[in-house]
């Protein structure tokens, strides 16, 4: 995970293990990336969902194999899907320090289909990872 204090813009990462240095790869850093974690099959077409109740799997079934049951989503459902990069919340967590889940200090407008979803829920649960429930 990048520090909080990253200041945006060019920035070299490299990884050092003992005396062992990987070599330096260029990076732009940002203070916001928002990404959702989706399935690998066909792409990452689907987001990583779940029943905010029950927390069963949502998405077409078979698309993860037949040993893993998937259900589509039905309407009036509550879903949470889980995302990264949606930035600070309040309160504040320190870098390197497992804290408790927060939310997020800035409004997050979750859209499906391009149509604005109403949040029950949106913020960091462990670091680097979101949870947004609607």
């Amino acid at each position: 995970l990048a520090p909080k204090n990253l200041p945006p813009g060019p920035a070299a990462v490299q990884v050092i293990r003992g005396t062992a240095l990987s070599s330096a790869v260029n990076v732009t850093a940002q203070a916001l990336s928002p990404a959702l974690f989706a399935y690998a099959p066909q792409s990452g077409r689907y987001a990583v969902a779940q029943d905010a109740t029950n927390f069963a799997l949502i998405g077409p079934p078979g698309l993860l194999g037949e040993g893993v049951p998937l259900e589509p989503a039905r309407e009036g459902q509550v879903l949470t899907v889980y995302a990264t990069g949606l930035g600070d919340t309040d309160p504040p967590y320190e870098d390197g320090v497992l804290s408790a889940a927060a939310p997020l200090a800035a409004p997050l407008t979750l859209r499906l289909g391009g149509v604005a979803a109403t949040t029950t829920y949106a913020g960091r649960i462990s670091p680097g990872l979101y949870q947004v429930n609607f």
